[in-house]
């Protein structure tokens, strides 16, 4: 079983080198290098080294892909000259001028057919931006422009850095009754999960309120057809706002997208709401550059077959750590409220039930790297979420709230992701007490 596991990763990593070079001549040398370091990886006779091998291949991959656009745009200009622009003009990507009028005009067509057409009675348009935070923030800067005072925003979600956002732009709204714009994390993490209901907020929306739902931690799943089914208001709009970056670039990481899919059952409302967006995003330079929308123009990026076989593995992987820590569980909290029963999450976030401060899960941190060094699991330290390999960290935030140890397994189904269920489940039993690692330095004891 494991040595199929790992000849289909083989097969996924080639496959993908593949798909890039039909789409660049330049990246033959890396479609050969690429299939080399996926046969030695198979051929290696411990299974670390095996997913160490895979991981090499996936970054020359990367370097690969992004070495090849960097060149093209290296010989452009950020300011380019007429003659330059006449000829980007009639090449196969979008038109070059200044970069920070850049418009990624087929990025963003083909966002339509990623999350498909607007409902019936609805229209649709898609803005691409630099990252997420830049799309939320350019949509409360043009939300705010016709404003008399502050725009009015209810926060429905744990995100800190977008209530930081939030904080700093705007006027905390009473309720979301009284809001101009509500934000709603349908799925949202502060050590704990939780989950809200975006439809019963679209239910309440009157006209002139706008209701934007970030479904980062959930896509390329989305609620949007539900939620419009409810948002049945005249003169009222739906945003759905979605990180690009995590899970719909297979675990590679080739640029920061921010994507916003605008919904509104008047069309002119629609293009408003768009055109005001796509001229913030110019006056506050948070557009795509040119080489990040030349690196999303790998095939597989919006693609949805491919990226919903790739996030499945990322959820199922996720849920099945989850499963296996509540069921023996005697050393965490809850990992989320009743409500979370069936739910979809990129990563699972545990708070102590004793002790639960920053010393106490370095302490756990230092004991699940002994026990994956012991039974050679590949795990490393690091943020965010959606690899094809696991990750963990231990997150303070800076907001106050308590700290917990986040693990993002990955989209490998390897000998490690298991090995790291089978671990965490025994941890989460409780059991010996768990101390920071010390090393002799200097003649005496000191931290690692």
């Amino acid at each position: 079983m494991a040595n199929d596991q790992n000849r289909r990763e083989a097969e996924a990593l080639t496959a993908l080198a593949r798909a890039l070079a039909a789409s660049r001549p330049d990246m033959e040398p890396t479609l050969r290098e690429i299939e080399g370091l996926a046969a030695a990886a198979l051929g290696r006779p411990a299974p670390i080294e095996v997913e160490r091998g895979f991981e090499q291949a996936a970054r020359r991959l990367r370097t690969g892909w992004l070495r090849s656009v960097a060149a093209e745009t290296a010989r452009v200009l950020r300011s380019p000259t007429e003659r330059e622009i006449e000829r980007l003009a009639h090449s196969r990507h979008d038109a070059y001028g200044y970069e920070r009028d850049f418009q990624p005009e087929s990025l963003e067509a083909r966002c339509e057919a990623f999350f498909g057409p607007a409902p019936p009675g609805w229209t649709a348009a898609h803005v691409m931006f630099s990252s997420g935070q830049a799309a939320l923030a350019t949509v409360l800067l043009h939300l705010g422009e016709r404003r008399r005072g502050k725009l009015e925003v209810a926060h429905v979600g744990s995100y800190f850095e977008t209530r930081e956002l939030v904080a700093r732009a705007c006027a905390p709204a009473r309720n979301a009754t009284d809001a101009d714009c509500i934000i709603v994390e349908p799925m949202a993490c502060d050590g704990r999960f939780t989950r809200h209901d975006p439809a019963r907020l679209a239910r309440r929306l009157t006209r002139g309120q706008v209701l934007v739902v970030d479904e980062t931690l959930s896509a390329p799943a989305t609620q949007a057809p539900a939620i419009l089914a409810e948002a049945v208001a005249g003169g009222a709009a739906v945003l759905r706002l979605v990180s690009g970056l995590k899970l719909l670039q297979q675990g590679l990481e080739l640029a920061n997208v921010g994507i916003v899919s605008v919904f509104a059952t008047e069309a002119d409302l629609a293009a408003s709401l768009a055109d005001g967006l796509k001229r913030c995003r110019t006056l506050t330079g948070a557009g795509l550059r040119f080489v990040d929308a030349l690196a999303l123009e790998a095939p597989f990026f919006l693609d949805r077959e491919a990226t919903e076989t790739y996030a499945g593995r990322v959820f199922a992987h996720n849920a099945a750590l989850a499963q296996a820590v509540m069921a023996r569980n005697r050393r965490f909290k809850p990992l989320g409220g009743a409500g979370l029963a069936g739910a979809a999450m990129p990563y699972c976030a545990f708070e102590l039930e004793a002790g639960n401060g920053v010393e106490g899960l370095e302490a756990l941190a230092c004991r699940i790297e002994d026990e994956a060094t012991a039974r050679g699991l590949l795990i490393e330290r690091g943020g965010s979420f959606g690899f094809r390999g696991h990750r963990f960290e231990v997150i303070e935030p800076e907001t106050g709230e308590p700290p917990f140890l986040r693990i993002a397994l990955g989209a490998r189904d390897d000998h490690s992701c298991s090995g790291l269920i089978e671990l965490m489940g025994r941890l989460a039993q409780g059991g010996a007490e768990m101390r920071p690692r010390w090393r002799p330095a200097g003649g005496g004891l000191h931290p690692e």
